[in-house]
């Protein structure tokens, strides 16, 4: 057996690299003497050399694609990725040409090129990390005689000094809460701001925000807000940014845009100026810059900006006050007022986002440290209040109402948003189910809570309320995807969770039986699945209806033809056989929220600014009802020939005969109206705008 011994280069004892060749010998497989090549003669010399090639060859390729694969998580160990991802490619390059020149095929070649890889990515990424970290340090350069060195560092009390700071804040999590700012006001709407838009995130978008191995935020979306008189900035990174493409990149932006209007309700005031800066580990994405709105004003679309545009929100004042001309600076950049005719005032055709944002009573800002020591004292303009959390007031409702509507009820049940509510105990209780994963029961006479669930950790978020037809159970659906049930006894008090039917995706509907002990829900991805709750060990029946969210559904009295609908097509299926009997499509393109008559003989969609209602047996149309805005619930009356449509703060009642506006039940805000609740008699009806820190309003309805 022809051997050969050689030197190698190696790392932590670990061979690596073959240098050179120390001794070849031959052995005999018998009793393992070696002998020099010059004292016995080789035949197959060359087939040898070719064998040590075959052998090495395969180790070599394996070595690249190890420290490859080591080279990424050591990205973040003071750079020592370096020297592993440059002996992963020199290793794989080695393997590559011995494996070309040898006769062995293609043997290992496809770890060596994966070693090759792996070793390029972490080679350019620890080269681009060592250059932005290097940026985010001050250059401290001395000269010859002990001074400091100019350099093209901006001053850190600039414009540009200070925009660099906000970068750095949002770089890492640093174990600091995610909120950060100038000053504790700043810090209290950065940390809500963060709050929300990584809820609205996981709401809106499969697979939410996680942390990728690049990542050294936690899957957090830390932001920095800089808060002036007149203006605020909120610069938020992005987890794993780079996955937001296209349509996806675009709805994340108008989240953030909302959001941001949400969350600086109360400290800024109509035209002042506003900017979200969305960015990820190393660049920017959409720098969006607009103006505040007023109330009941309509949102402005805002401008997308480059980097520079940012510096206007860093006025370069001294510490104790302000500069008014740098205040004044950020009109340059920003869009003009809503009076101005060059910007078109935005249609609201997008849907409303709900603000999963915590109350300022849960939130402890943490102090200011010397550096951010607040810029207050003496203001040019308005001075920073501290924060509210109450409604803007609208005018007053002009419309003359034809039937007879009064506000009898205000529950105070501020906090995260309401996605869903059902009275119970004869219209005495209203379970509320909202987007922090708690399930409450208040009052409806004197708005107290008399009873609270919040271990509800596997529902996730509280997307769907129903009242079973007895009314002793609560039916719940969740963003997690799972339905279940809560027992409620004569008192109000709830029970323990049980689960049902996971869908997958997130659960939009829950529909009950107004006969018997089981449910019908509709999931985000089309999925429908109906079961009893009543303790019965039947399996569920599961139809995939749709290929998109399920919007409404429908259960008979008696037979078992139900329906469901997306807005754009109407189906109806045997409860039965779990056969689908019927499919009509309705021919709407833009839909955002249908529903069905008690009696399932009709079926409303919104679209657009109207609302269209049709036959669920032929599909035919019935009539329109035309809207100012565009509406994003509608719900039809138990027991009266009317629809409600829900509006910016308020809810205009139809009627289904003539098709003429009967009312206006007027909630005082200017967020939209995602949830109501009726009682089972139809004489009072709960509503709640859509978004954190809303009254519930309950009405009672005559003739």
């Amino acid at each position: 057996m022809h051997s050969s011994r050689r030197t190698w280069f190696t790392l932590f004892f670990v061979p690596v690299i073959p240098i050179s060749t120390v001794k070849e010998t031959v052995v005999c497989r018998q009793c393992g003497t070696e002998f020099d090549l010059g004292q016995v003669a080789v035949r197959s010399g060359g087939n040898a050399t070719i064998g040590a090639q075959k052998r090495a060859a395969p180790s070599l390729a394996i070595a690249s694609f190890v420290f490859g694969l080591v080279s990424l998580p050591l990205i973040v160990a003071c750079f020592s990725s370096f020297v592993t991802s440059v002996i992963a490619i020199i290793c794989g390059h080695v393997a590559v040409a011995m494996i070309k020149r040898s006769e062995s095929g293609n043997s290992g070649i496809k770890r060596a090129r994966a070693g090759l890889t792996l070793g390029y990515i972490a080679f350019i990424l620890t080269v681009a990390l060592f250059i932005h970290v290097r940026n985010l340090e001050p250059s401290n350069a001395l000269g010859r005689n002990g001074e400091k060195v100019a350099s093209a560092e901006p001053d850190e009390n600039s414009p540009a000094g200070r925009l660099r700071f906000a970068e750095s804040e949002v770089f890492s999590k640093q174990d600091k809460d995610a909120g950060r700012g100038n000053t504790s006001e700043a810090k209290a709407i950065a940390q809500e701001f963060a709050n929300s838009i990584k809820v609205a995130s996981e709401k809106a978008f499969t697979g939410g925000s996680k942390s990728g191995i690049f990542d050294f935020t936690n899957g957090e979306f830390l932001t920095y807000c800089e808060l002036h008189a007149g203006s605020c900035l909120l610069l938020v990174h992005v987890p794993q940014y780079g996955d937001y493409k296209g349509e996806s990149r675009d709805v994340l932006s108008k989240i953030a845009w909302l959001i941001a209007i949400a969350e600086t309700d109360g400290v800024l005031s109509k035209g002042d100026s506003l900017a979200v800066a969305m960015r990820g580990q190393l660049l920017y994405g959409d720098i969006l810059v607009g103006r505040y709105p007023g109330d009941g004003e309509e949102l402005v679309e805002p401008q997308k900006e480059k980097k520079e545009s940012l510096l206007a929100f860093f006025p370069d004042a001294p510490q104790s006050t302000l500069d008014p001309s740098a205040i004044a600076a950020v009109s340059d950049v920003v869009p003009p007022s809503p009076d101005n005719d060059q910007l078109p005032v935005a249609v609201d055709s997008r849907p409303s986002v709900q603000m999963p944002a915590a109350p300022p009573s849960d939130l402890v800002p943490a102090q200011p440290t010397a550096m951010q020591e607040p810029r207050v004292a003496s203001l040019p303009a308005k001075s920073l209040q501290p924060r509210t959390r109450q409604s803007p007031q609208r005018p007053a409702n002009e419309f003359e109402n034809r039937i007879d509507v009064r506000q009898v009820g205000l529950i105070e049940a501020k906090g995260w948003t309401i996605n869903d509510m059902a009275f119970f105990g004869d219209g005495r209780w209203l379970v509320v189910g909202r987007i922090d994963q708690i399930v409450t029961v208040y009052d409806v006479a004197s708005g107290a809570a008399i009873s609270v669930s919040d271990r509800l950790d596997d529902l996730g978020v509280i997307n769907a309320v129903a009242r079973s037809a007895n009314g002793n159970r609560v039916l719940l659906g969740g963003y997690g995807g799972l339905t279940g049930v809560m027992p409620i006894d004569g008192q109000g008090k709830l029970g323990d969770f049980e689960p049902l039917f996971d869908h997958g995706s997130s659960v939009e509907m829950v529909m009950p039986s107004p006969t018997y002990s089981f449910l019908l829900a509709g999931a985000k991805k089309g999925k429908l699945a109906w079961q009893p709750f009543d303790g019965r060990s039947a399996e569920p029946r599961v139809l995939q209806g749709f290929d998109r969210e399920v919007l409404g559904g429908y259960l008979p009295i008696k037979g078992s033809q139900a329906f469901a609908t997306d807005g754009r097509e109407l189906l109806s299926f045997s409860l039965g056989s779990g056969e689908i009997l019927k499919t009509i499509g309705l021919g709407l393109r833009s839909v955002n929220s249908a529903t069905f008559s008690t009696d399932g003989q009709s079926v409303a969609v919104s679209s657009s600014r109207e609302v269209v209602e049709f036959e669920t047996e032929t599909g035919s149309e019935i009539r329109r009802y035309p809207l100012e805005l565009t509406s994003y619930h509608i719900v039809f009356h138990p027991t009266r020939p009317w629809l409600f449509v829900g509006g910016r703060g308020q809810v205009t009642v139809w009627d289904r005969t003539t098709g003429d506006q009967l009312a206006v039940l007027d909630c005082e805000s200017i967020q939209h109206i995602k949830t109501t609740a009726f009682t089972s008699d139809g004489r009072k009806i709960a509503i709640v705008p859509s978004s954190a820190g809303q009254s519930i309003r309950v009405f009672e309805i005559g003739e």
